[in-house]
């Protein structure tokens, strides 16, 4: 039985500063020496810095409320596995909604064994904005996180405000959810998110009010998210929706399939528990018309990460937990050979099945 779950109003009592150095100082975290190091870069370096030190560092601060449901679990790891040898329901398809590109560091763990054996250094790395769209022949059609909105393609005003606008001044918008939704056929039935960092929540603007959003566990919550230079673009992208949130049972970390959830009810797409990345990261597993294939969000964001096993750097809350989670995905799509869709790179990864 779904539970309403009142908001989380409590840092809504806190007093924000409009300067962003008095606000990062007020909360706690930062300190003049870090600003200090920060100003040295570039006017569109610094806000990159600064906005990448507030998604992973900084401290509680709130989202807008909006109404979030608590949604139950069922799941078997018997079913799951049977399964996957067949072909399933749901057509899928890939689309490209947006290029940009970021710094090595926060795509990949460099201080990792496997990183530094490979002489993996810092610089700026190219990365994509996908949109997986899932059309099922009951219950109609899905998009997996939200690329750009048709208004960012056109040139116009979107719900990034602030920092966040500042930013995405690098990011090339190709196609819009809503194109990429009208091209499916239309009549979207709801928004499966990986997790809420902003990058991948930006085509929101393209989505009715009545169309829901899915996400992990306290991921709507997730107190980094709604610190005071971001706020506004999450109250502007989240405003008056309705947040489902799902719960997983108690699982072991290396079988993420025996606490997933069935989000159709037919063994159709189960979506699997990845805390790391963020706290409610899930990873979505579908069967599709073509066979299984597995979508890990920003679990691993490079093909690379993947294939080597190594987690995502300065950009994951966790990366203890973020490795644990890669490594349970790793294994899984080792064993039933299943096709790897990374966070933030084109195309498919398939592991050595003897690896």
């Amino acid at each position: 039985m779904a539970e309403t779950v009142p908001p989380d109003l409590g840092p809504f009592a806190q007093k924000w500063s409009e300067d962003a150095g008095a606000y990062l100082l007020q909360c706690g975290d930062l300190g003049w020496h870090d600003l200090q190091s920060m100003s040295s870069l570039g006017r569109r370096s610094f806000a990159s810095a600064l906005l990448l030190t507030i998604l992973v560092g900084a401290p509680a601060c709130a989202l807008n409320p909006y109404s979030v449901t608590v949604t139950g679990v069922s799941s078997s790891t018997r079913t799951i596995e049977a399964s996957l040898a067949e072909p399933g329901p749901i057509a899928h398809e890939v689309v490209i909604s947006g290029y940009w590109s970021t710094k090595r560091k926060g795509l990949i763990n460099l201080q990792h064994p496997e990183a530094k054996a490979a002489g993996l250094e810092n610089g700026e790395v190219p990365i994509v904005l996908s949109v997986h769209v899932l059309r099922h022949p009951e219950h109609g059609l899905f998009v997996i996180d939200t690329g750009v909105s048709q208004a960012r393609v056109d040139g116009e005003p979107d719900g990034a405000k602030g920092l966040a606008k500042s930013v995405l001044k690098g990011l090339k918008a190709e196609r819009s959810l809503a194109s990429i939704v009208e091209a499916g056929g239309g009549d979207l039935r709801g928004v499966l998110l990986t997790h809420m960092h902003f990058d991948h929540v930006l085509g929101l603007d393209d989505v009715p009010i009545s169309v829901p959003l899915f996400t992990g566990p306290g991921e709507s919550a997730a107190k980094r998210f709604g610190n005071g230079l971001l706020r506004a673009t999450y109250r502007e992208l989240l405003r008056d929706r309705e947040i489902r949130e799902w719960t997983f049972d108690e699982a072991p970390v290396k079988d993420p399939l025996a606490g997933a959830v069935d989000f159709f009810g037919d063994g159709s797409l189960w979506v699997l528990p990845c805390p790391g990345h963020t706290p409610g990261s899930v990873a979505y597993l579908v069967r599709s018309t073509a066979g299984p294939l597995l979508i890990t969000g920003d679990t691993s964001h490079t093909h690379w990460g993947f294939e080597h096993g190594v987690e995502p750097g300065t950009f994951t809350d966790d990366q203890e937990g973020n490795a644990r989670s890669l490594s349970a995905l790793r294994d899984l799509a080792r064993k039933y050979q299943i096709p790897t869709y990374v966070g933030h790179e084109e195309g498919t990864t398939l592991l050595d099945g003897q690896g």
